[in-house]
C-alpha cells in the first residue's frame, strides 16, 4: 500500500493534463481492496518500488468530461513507459463518463471489484465510507504527501475528511460554482437570440419560447446525468444533501427546511410549467443516456449544468 501511494503521487502530475476540467468535484481515494504489498519508498519515486522487481499494478479509475478521449490510451501508456523504470509500477487508467459514473462505481464496487484509486465527490464519500470501501489516507500523507496539505490548504483537505480522518484529497481547482444554462451557440446564432438579460432560472422561459418556436421538433432541456436533478441549488446552497439548506448563504449561516420554503415551491410549478409546455425532456426524471449521447442527438437545445468561475 505504501508503494502504491508513491506511485500515485509520481503519476498526479502527468494525469493533472487528463483532468484539468475535474472541477470541485473530484478527489481521489485509495480503495480499501488494495493488496500491494508495502516495499520501501520515499518521496523520490526513483527509490521506490517492489524489492523483487516485479512491477506492480495499480487500478486508476477517472472521469470523461468531454466527448473526445481518443487519445487517453496513448497518454496511459506513455505514462507506464515513464514510470515502470523508475517505481516498478503500471498504472491501467479506466475512464467513465460523468453521467454513467456514479451508478457504475456503486455497482463494481458493490460486486467486489478491486479499484486503487477513483475518484469521489461530496454526494458519495459518505456512501462509500459506510461500504468500508475507503482507506484512511493519514498515515500515508504524514509519510508521502508532505507538500499536499501546503498545496491545497488544511481548511479544504478537511473536505476529504470524516469524523477527523481523512479519506480523500479534494484537488487544487475550482472550490465554487452556480447553476448555468448550457446551451448550443450555433442554435443562439441562427435565432440571433439575446442573452445578456438572462440574470436568473426566471429569465429563460423568452428564450425557449423562441426556440421552440424556429424548431418544434427540439426539447429545450435535457437531463445532465442520472445522478443530478435539474431542481438542485438554484438559489441556495444545498450542503451536499438538499435537506437543510442555506436560503442565503452570503448573509446567513441558519440552515432551513428546503421543502418548506417558498422559494422551492415557486421553483417546483416554473418546472411543472416547462414540462407542460414541452420545454423539458420528457423522460428526465428516468433515462439512462449520458449527456454526451443526448446531444448527440441534436434534438435538445441546452441542459442545466454547474459553472465556474473563469
Amino acid at each position: 500500500m505504501k508503494k502504491f501511494f508513491a506511485a500515485l503521487i509520481a503519476v498526479a502530475l502527468v494525469l493533472t493534463l487528463l483532468v484539468g476540467c475535474g472541477g470541485s468535484t473530484g478527489t481521489p481515494a485509495a480503495n480499501s481492496g488494495s493488496s500491494n504489498t508495502p516495499a520501501n519508498s520515499s518521496n523520490t519515486p526513483a527509490s521506490t518500488g517492489s524489492e523483487s522487481g516485479e512491477i506492480e499494478n495499480i487500478k486508476m479509475i477517472m472521469i470523461s468530461v468531454g466527448f473526445n478521449i481518443e487519445d487517453a490510451k496513448a497518454v496511459n501508456d506513455k505514462i507506464n513507459e515513464y514510470i515502470e523504470p523508475l517505481i516498478n509500477t503500471h498504472v491501467d487508467i479506466e475512464w467513465l463518463d460523468m453521467g454513467e459514473y456514479l451508478s457504475q462505481i456503486n455497482v463494481r464496487l458493490a460486486s467486489g471489484e478491486a479499484i486503487d484509486v477513483l475518484p469521489v465527490f461530496g454526494v458519495n464519500l459518505s456512501s462509500l465510507y459506510s461500504q468500508e470501501a475507503l482507506k484512511p489516507l493519514d498515515e500515508l500523507l504524514a509519510q508521502y504527501g508532505t507538500g499536499i496539505a501546503g498545496s491545497v490548504g488544511e481548511k479544504y483537505l478537511k473536505c476529504g475528511q470524516i469524523g477527523g480522518v481523512q479519506y480523500a484529497i479534494p484537488i487544487v481547482a475550482n472550490f465554487a460554482s452556480e447553476p448555468a444554462l448550457l446551451y448550443r451557440t450555433d442554435i443562439v446564432e441562427e435565432l440571433g437570440i439575446d442573452l445578456s438579460g438572462v440574470k436568473s432560472v426566471y429569465d429563460l422561459e423568452p428564450i425557449f419560447e423562441q426556440v421552440k418556436a424556429a424548431h418544434p421538433e427540439m426539447t429545450c432541456i435535457c437531463a445532465n446525468s442520472m445522478s443530478e436533478s435539474q431542481l438542485k441549488e438554484w438559489a441556495w446552497d444545498g450542503l451536499g444533501d438538499e435537506y437543510g439548506v442555506l436560503m442565503n448563504p452570503t448573509e446567513s449561516t441558519e440552515v432551513v427546511n428546503l421543502f418548506e420554503t417558498q422559494e422551492y415551491m415557486d421553483y417546483c410549478k416554473l418546472m411543472r410549467e416547462w414540462y407542460e409546455k414541452g420545454y423539458v425532456m420528457t423522460d428526465i426524471a428516468t433515462t439512462t443516456d449520458n449527456l454526451s449521447s443526448i446531444f448527440e442527438t441534436g434534438m435538445y437545445f441546452g441542459t442545466i449544468a454547474k459553472d465556474y468561475p473563469g
